[in-house]
């Protein structure tokens, strides 16, 4: 059992939290059945002052034992720390990163129903270390790293990339192909409701299956009027006002869509703007059909169809990470392209909403988040609110008691 130590942790007794163990103790140990878990995410790092004598006994010696044997064995306090990418610029890694980890393996030790007493000692060594941290690398480099916001200039500046352009490193772009007026849906999709990358596209090897976004999650408003399969003729004839409507699907903080799924997306339909959500989802249906009966077994975005009359082959991360890049590289150079991903629709939402003036209520309904701990993070505020609301409070008398 551990004891805590009643002195106050320093900054000295933190020292070994960033001194390596080696890896060659790591590849020392061979890996059981049921450890690819942790033999695939981390790399040993020391927390042995949390131990006193003990340290980590078993992985200095040449064992059998798997990865999560020698993690347990070692009295629940000596870990081994994972994959950690350090920075060029920084000496260590971040203190926060060391106790993200911390909490990976009490998550091991919670599903092999094992006691785990270290995160109270783990926090006042995380705090300590964050002293030396600021110390040692400024401030400013404990800021979270952040992905850039996308713009809806940037989506038009993409979308009007000339059809046959040659985009660096994801070939010859054709908008009018299947998989032109996919990635044309799949730009406006992410732009207008925030999706994350997981809901619109698959890793690879993952099957297709019902809790992905199918050509069911679609549905339209016309004429006032829902339209759950509309004909080919009737989506010719959208009118403006009309509206596609988009049913979420389970996520990463709504795991069975309980929460969201009750409220669908809307978007409204305007002829002739090329970044339209509604008209870019239109012109997908019309070019790429789907028989009724196949809706729910058919991905709403796809790379075109396995086999003539076949299933259709759902977008792939890869395939979206690689056009969104090369989309981005014909207008941008690729050091500031690296600023940006998918999630940078994400947070291009939320910036605009509060650009917009949308309450934090309608932020964290329209961007599906439960916390308004996810407003701090993504839903800045511009350069020019900021300025014209310090210019406003310049301009103010105070007449305070």
């Amino acid at each position: 059992m551990l004891k805590r130590r009643k002195s106050q942790v320093t900054v000295g007794c933190c020292r070994p939290l960033v001194m390596p163990a080696g890896r060659e103790l790591y590849v020392s140990v061979k890996p059981g059945p049921a450890d690819k878990y942790l033999e695939g995410n981390f790399f040993p790092y020391r927390l042995n002052f949390l131990l006193g004598h003990k340290g980590l006994a078993i992985l200095n010696k040449k064992t059998s034992l798997g990865v999560y044997e020698c993690y347990t064995n070692s009295n629940s306090v000596s870990y081994s720390l994972g994959s950690v990418h350090y920075n060029k610029r920084r000496t260590f890694c971040k203190p926060a990163t060391y106790m993200g980890y911390v909490y990976a393996v009490k998550r091991v030790h919670v599903w092999h129903f094992n006691l785990f007493q270290a995160i109270g000692p783990a926090r006042g060594i995380i705090k300590a270390l964050n002293d030396e941290y600021v110390l040692r690398e400024g401030p400013e480099c404990l800021i979270p790293a952040r992905k850039e916001p996308i713009s809806r200039g940037m989506v038009r500046a993409m979308l009007a990339v000339v059809d046959g352009a040659s985009l660096p490193g994801a070939g010859t772009l054709q908008w009018q192909s299947w998989r032109g007026v996919t990635l044309r849906a799949l730009l406006c999709t992410a732009a207008s409701g925030g999706f994350r990358k997981a809901e619109l596209s698959l890793p690879a090897g993952i099957r297709f299956n019902a809790a992905h976004m199918s050509r069911a999650n679609l549905f339209w408003i016309i004429g006032g009027v829902l339209v759950r399969c509309p004909t080919p003729e009737q989506l010719r004839n959208l009118k403006e006002g009309d509206m596609a409507g988009l049913i979420v699907v389970p996520c990463k903080n709504d795991l069975w869509g309980i929460e969201f799924m009750l409220h669908p997306l809307f978007f409204r339909f305007v002829p002739g703007v090329r970044d339209n959500t509604a008209a870019a989802l239109r012109d997908m249906v019309l070019a790429c059909p789907v028989p009724d009966e196949r809706m729910r077994s058919t991905p709403l975005f796809s790379e075109g169809p396995v086999a003539e009359g076949g299933a259709q082959k759902p977008v792939r991360q890869g395939y979206a990470d690689k056009m969104l890049r090369g989309l981005l590289l014909t207008f941008m150079a690729p050091e500031v392209a690296r600023r940006y991903s998918w999630h940078s629709f994400r947070i291009g939402l939320a910036c605009a909403l509060r650009a917009a003036g949308a309450p934090d209520s309608v932020i964290l309904a329209l961007c599906r988040w439960k916390s308004a701990a996810s407003l701090r993070c993504y839903a800045r505020m511009s350069s020019a609110d900021s300025a014209s609301w310090l210019d406003a409070a310049g301009d103010q008398r105070l007449a305070s008691v």
